[in-house]
């Protein structure tokens, strides 16, 4: 059946250019106190259900990437097709100084922490609110490159929220900064034991994601870190996300 279902994607995915998309795309802003400024969002939805909780939340940290792997045509085609439950995806965006691991000493770790405040305290109650949606059945975030450390950051300290984590060729560093700990150090130092699940894209340009991966497989309450390639092209170069794995992680994620 997963195979079938396989199949079925990438014939979707090469085919939906041709369907009418019946899922919305609209924008809308939130106030951020940890930020100080307004934060703008991109917000792609399937039909609400009958009920509510039914519904599914993707956080999805890069709204520039949204067209690149076709965000609005697949969640619709998926949709369409039965392969993946009911979805809203909240894009929004953030600068390159608030992406990395709270966890981490000095100065950094002040813009980290905001953004990762704005993300559990701010934005995602203002969604609840916003869709009148009490619970949300199952809650992913998901970032690209160095946007990927904050998405597993966030769901990593916030598993009763989150319950999984998309990881595109997410790059870590053995750099320290002064005296603190490097990244690979950070993570092998977490304590908590958060039940969730992680996707991640390796690009292949080094062995971080691979070493990342090892350092996981010693944390028993991560239940499931699946490991897909980038696949080889211009987006591999480019360092961007594939329209392919992007719809590979949907069906991992919200499977119908």
């Amino acid at each position: 059946m997963k195979i079938l279902k396989a199949i079925f994607l990438f014939t979707t995915i090469s085919l939906f250019f041709a369907c009418k998309a019946g899922t919305k795309q609209k924008n809308d802003k939130v106030y951020s106190r940890h930020l100080q400024k307004q934060v703008p969002l991109t917000i792609i939805s399937t039909a609400l259900p009958n009920n509510k909780e039914d519904m599914n939340l993707l956080l999805f940290i890069n709204t520039s990437l949204l067209e690149k792997v076709k965000a609005q045509e697949i969640i619709d085609s998926m949709f369409k097709a039965k392969l993946i439950q009911p979805l809203m995806l909240v894009a929004f965006d953030g600068q390159e100084n608030d992406f990395g691991f709270e966890e981490i000493e000095g100065a950094m770790a002040k813009d980290y922490k905001q953004f990762n405040s704005f993300i559990d305290d701010e934005l995602y109650p203002f969604i609840k609110k916003k869709a009148t949606i009490r619970k949300f059945n199952n809650v992913a975030i998901t970032g690209f490159m160095n946007a990927s450390k904050t998405a597993f950051d966030v769901a990593y300290n916030n598993d009763n929220k989150f319950q999984m984590v998309g990881m595109f060729s997410p790059q870590f560093s053995n750099k320290k900064i002064g005296k603190a700990k490097n990244e690979f150090e950070i993570l092998q130092s977490m304590k908590k034991r958060p039940t969730i699940k992680i996707f991640l894209e390796d690009a292949g340009i080094d062995s971080s994601a691979i070493k990342f991966a090892e350092i996981i497989a010693n944390k028993p309450s991560i239940t499931e870190c699946k490991i897909i390639p980038q696949e080889v092209g211009d987006a591999a170069l480019k360092k961007m996300p594939t329209i392919r794995n992007f719809g590979a992680f949907l069906l991992w994620a919200f499977p119908e």
